[in-house]
């Protein structure tokens, strides 16, 4: 009888990617960026002060620095995710990048598609809403998650050149489900997309992180929405035993699988 196989343990293709905490608010480094081969990904652009978009001059984070600075990344497929309109997560300065990459998308939660729709990056921008399965954006597949009716806002499972990546950065109160029955339901629902998969690069922040029970966990932490030198051990208190990296603002890290 062939032996049964645990979830995430089976021989995947050798990927690396570049990942860097980014951003700087009085609440704490909320944001990630994640490079490939090809791609570029942004989760919860802000800095401080707002509204303003580093000059190309500037050293990005490619370059030692801790800015994202769009001629850097111009020659880049670059999406833009939103978790909510928070001001420690969101900049709308960032829909500025429209105007400096050409190869540009925004995905959003719902909640916020009246606003980007006002700015003029209508055609660029994917607004996310609860689904069952992936959706095809660009060259990646996306499952947003906790963005039930009502809901403020949205978290993210991006698969990227075969890098599973979990973005959940606070942007729901309570970091748990109003049931069993509810809890149950969202793992179900992961796994079926997981497959045999695990998660590559989990980002987790203070209430979503452990909506990730043991069974799926990642082979990476990254925490985030925590102030630099006070991100708890997350691992440890997960029970996971993947490693956690919590990375100053603008430190590049890479992951290999």
């Amino acid at each position: 009888m062939k032996r049964a196989q645990k979830v995430g343990t089976e021989k995947m293709p050798s990927a690396a990617v570049s990942l860097w905490r980014v951003g700087v608010h009085e609440w704490g480094c909320n944001g990630v960026a994640i490079k490939t081969a090809h791609s570029f990904l942004l989760f919860d652009y802000c800095y401080h002060p707002r509204g303003e978009l580093p000059a190309d001059s500037d050293r990005g984070i490619l370059g030692g620095g801790d800015k994202i600075v769009p001629g850097e990344i111009a020659d880049l497929d670059v999406t833009v995710f939103v978790t909510h309109a928070h001001a420690d997560h969101y900049d709308p300065a960032v829909k500025g990048f429209a105007g400096r990459i050409s190869k540009l998308r925004f995905v959003i939660p719902q909640s916020m598609k009246a606003e980007f729709c006002e700015s003029g990056v209508v055609e660029r921008t994917i607004a996310m809403r609860r689904a069952d399965a992936w959706t095809d954006v660009g060259e990646m597949k996306v499952w947003p998650f906790l963005c039930e009716e009502g809901a403020e806002g949205c978290c993210y499972l991006v698969d990227v050149g075969g890098i599973v990546i979990a973005y959940s950065n606070g942007c729901y109160d309570g970091g748990s489900f109003s049931s069993d029955t509810e809890g149950e339901s969202f793992l179900q629902r992961l796994q079926g997309l997981l497959g045999k998969r695990c998660i590559d690069i989990a980002c987790l922040g203070c209430g979503p992180a452990y909506v990730f029970p043991r069974a799926v966990a990642p082979r990476l932490t990254v925490p985030v929405h925590f102030a630099i030198g006070e991100d708890p051990p997350l691992c440890s208190v997960l029970g996971w035993e993947s490693g956690s990296v919590p990375l100053e603002t603008g430190q590049e890290h890479k992951y290999r699988r």
